[in-house]
């Protein structure tokens, strides 16, 4: 009898131990709130990458039905802060906010260091990637550098003349050749031809702004800019003319990301300590959408698939939500 007991406490303590490893396992993507700082979608809609500030970086390689966390760092907390992805998912960059930048081409699998200004860590805060992947422009908070050769050689290219900026925001076509680029504070850049020559482009007048955010679509004609607290710009020629556009109406928004589909029907724009904003005629119209309920949430994060199908969106401090039927409905992503 005292070895049935035994044996039954013994069993008890296992399912308990068991338990408690299921419920703190830091890998478990389920039970992850956090403060999402970037995410990317593949054009193809199957590859969807998010990552916080809180060390956790997640991949999903099946249009978001499974994910799992990913190490491009190793096995330690990072601040990721940058991500974008190839059309068709295989390579894929990221980076981390005082920290290095990383780069697979198995679609997550594997990754190595890639190093734009040298063996130092830098202030990785924006990444933008060409549909085949050789195409790819990062900034830091004083450089922008620029690889055509998917990542094997880098070079510095100064927009704004020999100065140190800091560039926030980054977006580019499907074949790499249009390319945008602004600063926090100051101006908003356009190359036409893969980032040889940049013209400054002026969606407010000539007049300094705190650019933040930027899409461009993959045809390189539907070009979103947002500057932060104040107003969301449209171009529908590739950045020649531009039009202020109001997807929360004559207001001043903190605007936090944008996102684009191929051919610049649809859109989406995510505003800090407000809502999220979908359109589905390049712009003409908004209409707000609630993954999280009818609230003022802090919206981070927004992307999509070149199709506009599929959609990400996510809360600083949040969950992360998915939608598969161009932001019809959501869910939790995970």
């Amino acid at each position: 009898m005292k070895k049935v007991f035994l044996l039954l406490a013994i069993s008890l303590i296992s399912l308990f131990f068991n338990s408690c490893d299921s419920i703190t396992d830091s890998t478990d993507p389920i039970k992850q709130i956090a403060n999402w700082n970037t995410s990317s979608i593949s054009r193809d809609g199957n590859t969807l990458i998010v990552g916080s500030d809180n060390g956790s970086i997640f991949i999903s390689n099946d249009g978001g039905n499974n994910w799992k966390e990913i190490e491009p760092a190793g096995d330690d907390d990072f601040n990721w802060q940058v991500s974008s992805i190839s059309k068709d998912g295989k390579i894929i960059v990221t980076g981390v906010f005082n920290g290095r930048l990383y780069l697979s081409s198995d679609g997550g699998k594997n990754w190595q260091e890639t190093r734009p200004a040298g063996d130092v860590n830098n202030w990785w805060v924006t990444a933008s990637m060409s549909d085949d992947g050789k195409t790819i422009v990062v900034g830091t908070i004083n450089r922008l550098y620029l690889t055509n050769d998917g990542g094997s050689t880098w070079k510095e290219v100064r927009p704004a003349g020999n100065v140190d900026e800091w560039w926030q925001t980054t977006s580019i076509s499907g074949d790499g050749k249009t390319i945008m680029a602004g600063i926090y504070q100051w101006k908003l850049y356009i190359t036409k031809d893969g980032g040889t020559n940049w013209f400054e482009t002026t969606p407010a007048g000539y007049t300094y702004k705190k650019w933040w955010a930027s899409s461009v679509s993959g045809d390189g004609k539907i070009i979103l800019a947002a500057v932060k607290g104040q107003r969301l710009y449209i171009s529908t020629n590739g950045g020649s003319s531009w039009n202020e556009t109001q997807p929360a109406g004559n207001n001043d928004i903190t605007w936090q990301a944008t996102a684009a589909s191929n051919d610049g029907k649809y859109l989406m724009a995510a505003a800090k300590d407000g809502r999220l904003y979908i359109s589905t005629n390049s712009g003409t119209n908004w209409q707000e959408t609630q993954p999280a309920g009818n609230a003022d949430l802090p919206w981070q994060i927004c992307s999509m698939s070149g199709d506009g199908k599929i959609m990400l969106a996510g809360i600083y401090g949040g969950r992360v939500y998915l939608s598969t039927n161009y932001g019809g409905s959501w869910k939790e992503a995970f």
